[in-house]
């Protein structure tokens, strides 16, 4: 688990190619898919969870949703920290300092998690380091979410992604079964299904 740059991501995410463009009007680090994959995608939308209680189980939900055993990016293209005084910011960047990170948010807004069998459940047969993954995954993610931040959740060497944008998520695949069992996440999450 590490925190990584907009060079580092684009250096490591190849196969199918991310890149980062930076939109400084808007104070963002975009992370793109290329446009040629991204054309053929379908996105299912949703509002977020009300409930913040049911936060931690529902980004396991999202997660489980991309290919197991592989490593996974939390990317932040821009945090919504204004409204809070500083507070959450000052969390998320104690975060990145506890992982060893001397760079600042803007510098590594990328959270690197590494492969691991994301599908287990028995706390029994979980590792330490597997919940330290999964708690800063959960963790992040609804700093994320609270903050109507936008950021993605990607695999490595895949295409299908999930979009937190103000409040809001979207499923991105090509795969009708995957768009299927986006739906079925947003209807048992009972979360709002929104037009795209």
């Amino acid at each position: 688990m590490r925190c990584l740059s907009l060079l580092e991501v684009e250096a490591m995410f190849t196969r199918p190619k991310f890149g980062v463009s930076l939109e400084h009007a808007w104070y963002r680090a975009a992370l793109h898919l290329e446009p040629a994959l991204a054309a053929t995608q379908t996105r299912v939308a949703a509002e977020q969870p009300t409930d913040f209680g049911a936060i931690p189980h529902f980004v396991r939900r999202l997660n489980r949703w991309l290919p197991n055993h592989r490593p996974r990016l939390l990317w932040v293209d821009h945090w919504e920290f204004a409204a809070f005084e500083g507070v959450l910011e000052s969390m998320v960047s104690a975060a990145w300092r506890g992982l060893g990170e001397a760079r600042s948010l803007s510098q590594a807004p990328g959270l690197y998690l590494d492969s691991q069998d994301w599908e287990e459940d028995d706390q029994t047969a979980i590792s330490p380091a597997q919940k330290a993954e999964m708690g800063m995954l959960v963790g992040v993610a609804a700093m994320l979410m609270m903050t109507y931040s936008d950021g993605w959740l990607i695999a490595d060497g895949c295409a299908d992604r999930i979009e937190f944008w103000e409040g809001h998520f979207f499923f991105h695949s090509d795969d009708p079964q995957k768009l299927s069992l986006a739906g079925a996440i947003i209807d048992e999450s009972s979360c709002k299904r929104w037009a795209t």
